[in-house]
């Protein structure tokens, strides 16, 4: 089983706020409101899709963010990542149909049914089941379509296993853990949850400034710095960091890391667990050596979402008329 982060059900909308399935007079729930690549995207998925990236930005902004004056800038951030979303799952069906692997299919039927039986047992019941999907802005239907796309993501993770795609080879395997696509970053994070958003950040800034006048290349007096500032248990007692590998974590956060130079401090990056510094550091070859299995299954997990990121980008997307007439400020 996959350990990426899951798009499907309850959980992915666990932070969203109740509101009503249909909040457009007039439009239907199935109704299509674009295509991506031979892909409809109902109204209710699209809905979905926004409302996920409305509580993902709240996060980030602030929860009034969009309760006041409409900002043109904020709504482009939202209509950008709402594209995005979709366009991450359904490259999860595009790349499974490269493999033979369709909705449709008998098996991921079965398994599909299978889980939803799992789903609905473990909230209670049927009735449970139907008012947590409402209370998190699902309709049955997008529920269904989720749940059917994470069996084709794990079908499809196993398939690629098989074909060769993931390159599975001890050696393969080591050089590229060895190379700049995996590095190593010690990093400080000043909690959203502890602080406000001004408070975090300028401790985030005073860290940095810190960081900076000690400039240990090896990475001591930052890693002194985590254990005084830094508000992530990953962190503690850890002075080997995070090993990283595209495709599996924040994109801004990676997108910094990954700028970095060996021994440079970043920015102050925010992200929507709070406001973070970081540091990339050698790598240790001993440290691989000794977590070599769990490394490898990172590796398996970024060339796959690597894979779905490549394919989800490759969807030609076109718009019918009903898009331009949902508000996305407004949807709730």
């Amino acid at each position: 089983m996959k350990k990426t982060v899951r798009i499907v059900c309850l959980a992915l909308a666990a932070a969203l706020a109740a509101s009503a399935l249909f909040s457009c007079a007039g439009l239907k729930n199935k109704k299509v409101v674009m295509r991506l690549g031979s892909y409809d995207v109902t109204y209710d998925v699209y809905r979905f899709a926004v409302l996920t990236e409305k509580a993902a930005m709240k996060i980030k902004y602030g929860d009034g963010v969009f309760d006041g004056e409409r900002d043109d800038r904020i709504e482009d951030e939202l209509s950008e990542r709402t594209v995005s979303y979709l366009r991450g799952l359904y490259a999860i069906p595009a790349l499974a149909a490269d493999y033979g692997i369709k909705a449709d299919d008998e098996a991921i039927r079965i398994l599909t049914r299978e889980k939803k039986k799992d789903d609905v047992a473990s909230v209670g019941g049927e009735d449970a089941f139907r008012e947590e999907l409402g209370n998190n802005n699902m309709t049955e239907d997008v529920y269904d379509l989720m749940a059917s796309y994470l069996v084709m993501s794990d079908e499809t993770f196993s398939a690629m296993m098989r074909e060769g795609d993931i390159d599975t080879d001890p050696g393969h395997v080591r050089e590229y853990l060895a190379g700049d696509g995996c590095i190593r970053i010690l990093e400080v994070l000043i909690s959203k949850e502890k602080h406000t958003d001004d408070e975090a950040k300028k401790i985030a800034l005073e860290v940095r400034d810190a960081a900076l006048s000690a400039a240990d290349p090896a990475g001591g007096d930052f890693y002194d710095l985590v254990m005084e500032y830094g508000e992530n248990i990953d962190m503690f007692n850890n002075p080997d960091g995070y090993y990283m590998m595209r495709g599996v974590w924040n994109r801004d956060f990676e997108d910094a890391a990954f700028s970095l130079d060996v021994g440079e401090i970043s920015e102050v990056i925010e992200t929507p667990r709070g406001f973070s510094v970081l540091i990339r550091l050698e790598k240790s070859e001993e440290y691989i050596d000794r977590r070599i299995d769990s490394l490898t299954e990172d590796y398996y997990d970024s060339v796959f979402a690597l894979a779905k990121e490549k394919k989800g980008g490759e969807l030609e997307m076109k718009t019918e008329k009903i898009y331009d007439k949902i508000d996305i400020w407004k949807l709730k």
